[in-house]
């Protein structure tokens, strides 16, 4: 689905929308736009803006109550700018109206010879999964506000910010979706429900608004910065996602979440609570064996190499991987980076950054080959000269190993240790190197052995084997956010 009106554009909406980006960025305008235009330019379909985050307590205000039942439109336009401070109320006078809503659709299934569904202690419970310190309890056509294990009453200014978020933005939610008709285009858009929620409230959020979307008669669009929520919205729902720059204009693009944002998702979601990421930044590699040299030389390095390795399905993936992390990391962070590192393959020359992400290749042919630098065969006790003495006694032997071919054909080529393919024999140079390690482990402790002023930079260096990779070995390749 499209919307396109002479201020907006948004292109491939699913039922679940998610635009992500940091302050300032146009998140809130756009939200507000777009209900502004739909609610005056749609008049068959429903259209809702809520922003859970404004000011106030839920507590039960008649003279709220009042101005919702006289004017239709009252609600809409007292929500057309930020900090709404009565927010908080406006949500609380519509749990009586939540309450006449629901019994009207009772009264529908009846009329209709459907059973008449859940009585309203069961659409307050859906409130209550929402919480787990406090829950609702129905007074009359308010609600009072319950500790759950003591079954003390709490006062509004008792219950914490993120609770009372929870609780209006439930209350909301259930009231529009009874207003909407199916088969009409009702639009729920939600203005950054995730502030001063916990990540496993804000999986709860994702999997209440998941339950409404399954009824089938809301589209929902969501305006965060938080990767948790995306990730859990992305698991519960069908969800696409746009990710919003600064001094961004439109039009606005939702793609459909897929295996590669839920691949790289994850090393984005400590973004709310800290700062980890702007120091770790991520590094894309093509397998798992280059992951486990680079953990290694993390380990080893003690804090003098700050990446955190992920790998791709196949090089072939690596671009889209990229893209995806440029539109992510330009959506959440002032100064983004990130790093991919493919191997060299017979492919030369530089790689162009993608926007936030610098793209290396290694400088000798492939992950293996860095066993055979002069650094990981010190590390063996041993040289290039010895084992090559080895390499030739063990070729004297009869033809019977499975990787005796192999092993001729990188001696028959002149011990090209730089550029031979060596995937098939790496471990066993690495027993020929005398060492019972895996290879993985003695290339990611030899990088770690690098960092900070390198004492070898011959061609048969590790250093010059790393190629545009050594970035990662300087005390300055981390980014300063």
């Amino acid at each position: 689905m499209d919307l396109e009106r002479k201020d907006f554009k948004l292109t491939n909406l699913g039922e679940c929308n998610v635009v992500v980006g940091r302050n300032g960025c146009g998140k809130s305008w756009l939200l507000r736009k777009v209900a502004d235009r739909m609610r005056h330019e749609t008049p068959d379909g429903a259209v809702k803006y809520i922003s859970p985050e404004r000011g106030g307590f839920p507590r039960y205000d008649a003279g709220i109550e009042a101005n919702l039942n006289r004017q239709s439109n009252w609600l809409l336009d007292s929500r057309g700018h930020n900090q709404v401070q009565d927010f908080k109320v406006q949500s609380a006078a519509q749990f009586g109206r939540l309450q006449r809503l629901h019994h009207l659709a009772m009264e529908a299934n009846i009329k209709s010879g459907m059973a008449p569904g859940p009585t309203f202690d069961g659409v307050v419970e859906r409130i209550n999964s929402l919480l787990d310190r406090v829950r609702l309890v129905r007074a009359d056509m308010a609600f009072d506000i319950r500790l759950r294990e003591a079954e003390r009453m709490l006062g509004p200014d008792e219950v914490s910010s993120g609770e009372t978020e929870l609780i209006s933005l439930a209350i909301e939610c259930l009231a529009f979706n009874y207003e909407c008709k199916a088969g009409e285009q009702n639009l729920l858009l939600i203005d950054e429900p995730d502030v001063h929620l916990h990540p496993d409230l804000q999986a709860r959020l994702a999997d209440f608004l998941a339950d409404i979307i399954s009824e089938g008669k809301v589209t929902i669009i969501i305006a965060t910065h938080s990767a948790p929520l995306l990730a859990a919205l992305s698991c519960a729902v069908d969800t696409h996602v746009c990710f919003m720059r600064i001094g961004q204009s439109g039009p606005y693009h939702f793609e459909k979440f897929d295996e590669i944002h839920r691949a790289i998702l994850p090393v984005f979601g400590a973004h709310p609570l800290s700062q980890v990421f702007n120091e770790r930044p991520v590094l894309f590699v093509e397998g798992e064996d280059d992951v486990r040299i680079w953990q290694q030389a993390v380990r080893s390095s003690e804090g003098a190499i700050a990446v955190y390795p992920v790998a791709t399905q196949s090089k072939d993936h690596m671009n889209a991987y990229e893209e995806r992390t440029s539109s992510v990391l330009s959506a959440i962070y002032d100064q983004p980076l990130a790093y991919s590192l493919r191997d060299r393959d017979d492919t030369p020359g530089e790689l162009p950054p993608m926007h936030a992400v610098r793209r290396m290749r290694l400088g000798w042919r492939a992950a293996e080959n860095l066993l055979l630098t002069d650094e990981v065969l010190a590390e063996c006790d041993t040289t290039w000269d010895a084992l090559k003495i080895r390499i030739a006694d063990w070729l004297e032997q009869p033809a019977g190993h499975p990787h005796y071919d192999a092993m001729k054909e990188f001696a028959d080529g002149g011990f090209q240790r730089s550029s031979a393919k060596l995937k098939i024999i790496r471990n066993d140079l690495v027993g020929l190197m005398g060492s019972n390690a895996p290879w993985e482990v003695l290339v990611g402790q030899a990088i770690a052995g690098l960092a900070g002023t390198p004492t070898n930079l011959s061609g048969t260096s590790l250093w010059a084997a790393l190629g545009e990779a050594t970035v990662l070995l300087r005390s300055d390749a981390a980014p300063s956010q």
